[in-house]
C-alpha cells in the first residue's frame, strides 16, 4: 500500500520534472562513445526497423535522470522514479513520419514525433498496490501535444536529435484529478519545457529508445504560479480556481513563500497543505540559469531518459482518460 506521504511525493516530483531546460544557445554533449551493438539495453550501431513498422509506434519514459540543476538531482530522480514506476507522470513519444535515408548512412533521413504527457486505463488516478496493471495508454490533449522533427546525429546510423528548439510538457495525474496545480497556467496544469533540444538513439530492433538527453528552460513566471499539494487529487476541487487572486511581481522578481499562501491555499485546499515549485527551487539555492527565445528568464534543467515500445497498448486517439471519446 502506497502511503499518502509517497503520493505526495510525486506531486512534488512530476512538477519539478518540468522544471527548466536549455537556453538560447545550447551545446548539446557528444553522443556517448560506448554503444552496445546487439544489446537491446542500449541503441545500436545497426538498427534493423521496416520503415512501415515505425508508423504510429509508441514509446513511454521508463527513466529519468537529472543532469541539471544539480543541487536538486537526488530529489528529483527520487520522485520521477517514483511517479514513473506507478504510471502516475507518462511522457510519450509517437511516431507519426519516418523518412528512409536512401545512401544508408542513417536508418532514417527523418522523424516527425508527438511528444507529450499521457494517461492510462486503469484510470483510477494512484496505483494502491502490487496488482496494478496498466491496459492502455494515449496522449492526453491536443495542448499538451507538439511535433518535434528528428534527423540524424552525428553519423550514428540509429541516433537522433531535433534541429529546431522544441517544447515538452509535463503534466502529473489526470486531466480530471491533476497531482500539481497551475490553474492560471496555458495549459493549466502543466509544466514546460521550452526551447529544448533533445537526442536518443534506438536499440536494433528499435523497441527501445536509449541514452536519451534532453535540456530546456523553464520560465520563471510559471514556475512561480505552481503549487504541489500535499494531498493528492485535491487540486482545483469540484473545478473552482483559486478566489485568491495570484500576487503581482513587486518589480524586484522575488516572491515570498507568504506572498502565495492564499493563492496555494485555494488552489490546494487550506487544510491539505501545499508547497510552491519555486519555493522549492529557493530553498535549494537554484538560481535562474537560462533565457528563452522570447526573452524570459527561466532555470535550466538537463537529464538522460529511457523509452520502451508501449505496443498493443496505445490508444491513439487523445483522450484524458484513455476513452477515445
Amino acid at each position: 500500500m502506497k502511503t499518502p506521504f509517497k503520493v505526495s511525493i510525486l506531486i512534488f516530483s512530476a512538477l519539478l520534472a518540468a522544471v527548466c531546460a536549455s537556453c538560447i544557445d545550447v551545446i548539446e554533449p557528444d553522443a556517448p562513445d560506448v554503444v552496445f551493438e546487439g544489446d537491446s539495453t542500449g541503441y545500436s550501431t545497426i538498427c534493423n526497423c521496416p520503415l512501415e513498422g515505425m508508423l504510429n509506434r509508441a514509446y513511454r519514459f521508463t527513466n529519468l535522470v537529472v543532469d541539471q540543476p544539480a543541487r536538486l538531482d537526488v530529489t528529483l530522480d527520487r520522485m520521477w522514479e517514483y511517479e514513473i514506476a506507478n504510471y502516475l507522470l507518462n511522457i510519450l513519444f509517437v511516431i507519426q513520419e519516418a523518412e528512409a535515408n536512401e545512401d544508408e548512412l542513417a536508418a532514417f533521413s527523418r522523424l516527425k514525433l508527438l511528444a507529450g504527457p499521457g494517461w492510462r486505463i486503469p484510470k483510477t488516478p494512484y496505483a494502491v498496490d502490487d496488482s496494478f496493471r496498466v491496459t492502455a495508454y494515449c496522449l492526453m490533449d491536443e495542448e499538451l501535444t507538439m511535433e518535434l522533427d528528428m534527423t540524424p546525429y552525428s553519423g550514428y546510423q540509429c541516433r537522433f536529435r531535433n534541429d529546431d528548439p522544441g517544447s515538452l510538457y509535463f503534466h502529473l495525474g489526470s486531466l480530471k484529478d491533476p497531482l500539481m496545480c497551475g490553474p492560471l497556467l496555458d495549459p493549466a496544469d502543466s509544466t514546460p519545457i521550452m526551447d529544448m533540444h533533445i537526442s536518443f538513439g534506438f536499440n536494433e530492433d528499435c523497441t527501445r529508445i536509449s541514452n536519451g538527453y534532453l535540456e530546456g528552460c523553464l520560465p520563471q513566471e510559471k514556475v512561480n504560479r505552481i503549487c504541489m499539494c500535499s494531498r493528492a487529487g485535491t487540486c482545483l476541487k469540484d473545478g473552482a480556481k483559486p478566489g485568491t487572486p495570484f500576487p503581482e511581481n513587486d518589480g524586484k522578481d522575488t516572491f515570498a513563500e507568504n506572498a502565495l499562501s492564499g493563492y496555494c491555499s485555494d488552489a490546494c485546499g487550506a487544510n491539505g497543505g501545499w508547497a510552491t515549485f519555486r519555493g522549492i527551487l529557493d530553498s535549494t539555492d537554484t538560481s535562474p540559469s537560462c533565457i528563452t527565445a522570447d526573452g524570459e528568464i527561466g532555470y535550466r534543467l538537463s537529464a538522460y531518459f529511457d523509452a520502451e515500445e508501449v505496443t498493443d497498448l496505445f490508444n491513439p486517439a487523445m483522450s484524458g482518460d484513455c476513452s477515445g471519446k
